[in-house]
């Protein structure tokens, strides 16, 4: 391809990075703008939020509502944002997570660049170097992916309401870009240390919960990296996957060695090597434990003393809030993941059911990325099935011992948990769910894995080697094992289940499935007969035909869906209220 065609290409392609941004901030202002036109006054936890923060803005900063559960992060912002438009009403105050949500959107798009350039092994399929549009065509992925995330369907639509949430989150994410920067260092510098704590704290300025994920989170993935980074300067030999359970505890031991594998492919006892080998080498080597996560530890500290001081987690309306053991949580995240992320996760389930398939129907779906070659990726098939079985037995264990169904969830309709539980409460409806729970579990670790088949073209026949080939590179076990105990902390806790509750975990699992990239073969990128073909069919079009030949179909679908459940809920809210006998002259809204 030559320099023109190059250009002419990038060009394109930039044209769509600037645009999506702005797709974005259209579709939010066309929300804040809806709501702000049927629903112009404060609507349900509205009525706390914004006679709080119209005190904050009129100076009355020792003013405080004690129906209030969170730290007043919210409000403190939205007394300096009040100033540049004069003016403390709701539509001002609603306008505050339009823009939150739009710096989500380059916050994620931010973690993107920063993981490639410190080449983060967190799930990424690159386009090799070899490709003269190869980092125009990756920032397309990173900007698709990056509007997905801005486009939660639980995220989005409080962009436009006065909640806590967006701004939540994007404080978590800037506090998890913090990571990643000092992630890749050996020892971290007093001044960065200073900026994980500060950023730490301003997240823990919204919401109590997140200090699972602004200090354990990244303390438990900087620990792993530590330790690994040890164990490789004392011990590089061996191959992870020939050493059994036994072997594993010995070196574990001798010389600090950490299993960790790749989750695809993964079985229980992956899982198990990598956890007790992790808690070895930290008994081992304290001290690196210790220098590689003080930060953090700095950071919990100083929420312990917070927690102390104020005599509980939350700040007001303590009597029903109180902290509980509450493990079906645990459960319900997953049908929770995989309802929002059924785009991505699909070609898994699709793999668990090919055996029962009839003939025809298997052959068919041999073209769905992802659902064909699960033999060389999944354990076999009746020890897959029978850990299925055995995590259904554990689940119906927790349902009949520990489910909790709160007051005030069976108490509101305007919420779809409210419905949702009214069928979950019927003994037989509670256990016949562990088997949806087991399987949508399953599926959702395995996205973290990758595919990991082999590209497959339109005719279902395997691409030879001439053909873009897809380069696979899944998460470890050690994140998933992170992954859930900071979702066990944050979850397991409380009594309420609300989707709200779910979405930073499901915002770090989605920063972590790794995406499908066409990646061009090095052996016929230099001076090669298809180079020159390329360069005089269209030069820069040919590119892009080829990059959406290979691009992840799952993304758009992902797109679709979420517009679909944007447009029912948004709808839902604004045009189907209802009123109770109790209030007939308020009108009801349904919500997340």
């Amino acid at each position: 391809m030559t320099s023109d065609q190059s250009r002419k290409s990038g060009q394109h392609i930039s044209l769509a990075l600037l645009t999506t941004p702005v797709v974005l901030a259209v579709a939010s202002g066309f929300w804040l703008q809806r709501i702000s036109a049927i629903v112009p006054k404060p609507y349900l936890d509205e009525v706390f939020h914004v006679r709080q923060a119209q005190a904050y803005c009129a100076g009355r900063y020792l003013q405080w509502d004690p129906k209030i559960t969170t730290p007043p992060g919210l409000y403190m912002l939205s007394a300096a944002f009040s100033t540049l438009f004069n003016r403390c009403d709701i539509k001002t105050l609603r306008a505050l997570n339009v823009v939150g949500i739009l710096g989500i959107f380059f916050q994620a798009f931010g973690l993107h660049l920063r993981r490639k350039r410190q080449d983060e092994p967190i799930g990424e399929r690159m386009l090799v170097k070899g490709d003269d549009n190869a980092s125009y065509l990756q920032r397309i992925y990173d900007t698709h992916t990056s509007l997905n995330l801005a486009l939660f369907p639980p995220l989005f639509f409080f962009s436009a309401l006065y909640y806590t949430d967006v701004l939540s989150t994007l404080y978590v994410m800037m506090s998890f870009d913090l990571y990643l920067r000092t992630s890749a260092t050996r020892s971290i510098s007093l001044r960065s240390s200073m900026e994980i704590v500060i950023s730490g704290l301003l997240a823990l300025s919204c919401r109590q919960t997140n200090i699972f994920w602004v200090a354990v989170f990244p303390a438990g993935l900087t620990a792993v990296r530590a330790l690994k980074t040890t164990r490789q300067q004392i011990n590089s030999s061996s191959e992870d996957s020939a050493l059994i359970f036994s072997e594993c505890v010995t070196a574990a031991w001798t010389s600090g060695y950490v299993y960790d594998g790749p989750v695809s492919g993964a079985q229980l006892m992956d899982y198990v090597k990598a956890a007790v080998t992790l808690v070895i080498a930290a008994v081992r080597s304290p001290h690196v434990l210790v220098s590689a996560v003080w930060p953090y530890v700095v950071l919990v500290g100083l929420f312990g003393v917070f927690v102390v001081w104020n005599g509980g987690v939350v700040l007001g309306d303590k009597s029903n809030h109180i902290a509980t053991i509450h493990l079906p949580q645990l459960l319900y995240i997953w049908p929770y993941v995989f309802f929002f992320s059924a785009p991505l996760v699909y070609p898994y389930l699709i793999r668990l059911l090919r055996p029962v398939m009839p003939l025809m129907m298997r052959r068919a779906l041999q073209r769905v990325p992802g659902a064909g070659a699960a033999s060389s990726l999944t354990p076999h098939w009746s020890m897959l099935f029978l850990g299925l079985g055995s995590f259904s037995l554990l689940a119906s264990v927790i349902v009949h011992f520990n489910t909790i169904i709160h007051p005030f969830t069976l108490a509101d309709n305007r919420h779809y948990v409210f419905y949702v539980f009214r069928i979950l409460r019927r003994p037989y409806v509670r256990y016949l769910a562990t088997p949806v729970y087991s399987i949508c579990a399953w599926a959702c670790i395995e996205a973290l894995g990758g595919n990991g088949s082999p590209a497959v073209d339109p005719s279902g026949e395997r691409k030879t080697k001439t053909a873009p080939r897809m380069k696979y590179e899944g998460c470890e076990t050690s994140f998933v094992i992170v992954w859930l105990i900071t979702c066990t902390l944050t979850l397991c806790s409380a009594p309420l289940v609300e989707p709200r509750y779910f979405i930073l975990p499901w915002i770090m699992w989605r920063l972590h499935v790794p995406p499908q990239l066409p990646v061009r073969d090095s052996s016929t990128s230099k001076n090669g007969s298809r180079e020159s073909k390329d360069s005089s069919d269209n030069g820069a079009w040919s590119s892009i035909k080829r990059f959406c030949l290979g691009y992840d179909h799952r993304l758009s679908m992902e797109t679709i869906w979420f517009l679909v459940v944007n447009g029912v809920t948004g709808y839902m809210f604004l045009y189907r209220g209802f009123e109770w006998p109790q209030e007939p002259a308020s009108v009801q809204r349904f919500m997340w």
